[in-house]
């Protein structure tokens, strides 16, 4: 809301070039700044970062100096960072949902490694998002990669099979293929994608909408509440939603898996 009649307006001021990542390295370069560039520090009344140690320890992090010089500079966490870091650690105490996310990052690092999978990958998925890296500091990361699986499943597996039928491949990527591939045929995983795809998209939209300069108070405890309640209702989310596609994933691993059942009888 205005204060005063004048609403808080952001404005980007420079990039700094820094000598290190540490705390103090990293206030220094701030306070040298605002001295060079004639703004007193004694002015600030709020200093806002994301949740990296270096940034914000309570006691040696940026804001904790910065509070030493104007203990009036208020530190509030990046909310949006802060909700990342939430889904991060409840995944990671999962071991089900740890093992998920280590098999979509041995995917993308089984294509990615030769550019003549990456082909061949991409040829069976030629109107489908590419498989994306996870990554530890972006939890949105996540959501791509699972959301790339998710569009190209059946694409994927017939990628793997292509590549583990390829008798010029060394015997270990083709005995890697076959992991990977005995993998996505479990029911288990198709449903873990399923489920997870709903659940990251929640997410995604929540954390994005976090960081929209038109968010007010009112709004950010709305989205944030509907993030609550979908862990309540997570399950029929996705047996609702999308059903035909959920649906086709899970046809899709159950026709394999009767594939491979007859071919061992035979």
């Amino acid at each position: 809301m205005p204060i005063g009649g004048q609403k808080p307006v952001e404005r980007f001021m420079t990039f700094l070039v820094t000598e290190g990542h540490t705390a103090q390295q990293l206030a220094d370069s701030m306070t040298s700044f605002f001295a060079h560039a004639g703004r007193d520090l004694k002015d600030c009344r709020c200093q806002s970062y994301d949740n990296a140690s270096n940034m914000a320890v309570k006691y040696n992090g940026v804001q904790a100096l910065i509070k030493r010089e104007n203990p009036q500079a208020v530190f509030i966490p990046c909310f949006g960072h802060s909700t990342s870091i939430v889904g991060t650690e409840a995944a990671k105490c999962v071991p089900k949902a740890t093992a998920f996310f280590d098999f979509v990052q041995k995917l993308y690092t089984f294509f990615s490694a030769s550019p003549q999978r990456w082909m061949i990958f991409k040829s069976h998925v030629p109107d489908s998002p590419i498989l994306k890296s996870l990554s530890q500091t972006r939890w949105s990361a996540r959501n791509y990669a699972v959301n790339a699986l998710y569009s190209g499943y059946t694409g994927v597996m017939d990628a793997l099979e292509s590549v583990k039928e390829d008798a010029n491949e060394k015997p270990e990527v083709r005995l890697e293929a076959t992991g990977l591939l005995l993998k996505m045929e479990q029911l288990e995983y198709g449903i873990l994608t399923c489920f997870w795809r709903a659940l990251l998209n929640r997410f995604n939209n929540v954390t994005t909408a976090l960081q929209s300069p038109h968010l007010d108070l009112n709004n950010a405890v709305a989205v944030m509440r509907s993030l609550c309640e979908l862990r309540k209702c997570a399950i029929s989310s996705i047996s609702t939603k999308n059903r035909e596609r959920n649906s086709q994933v899970v046809r899709t691993i159950k026709k394999r898996c009767l594939e491979y059942t007859f071919a061992a009888s035979d």
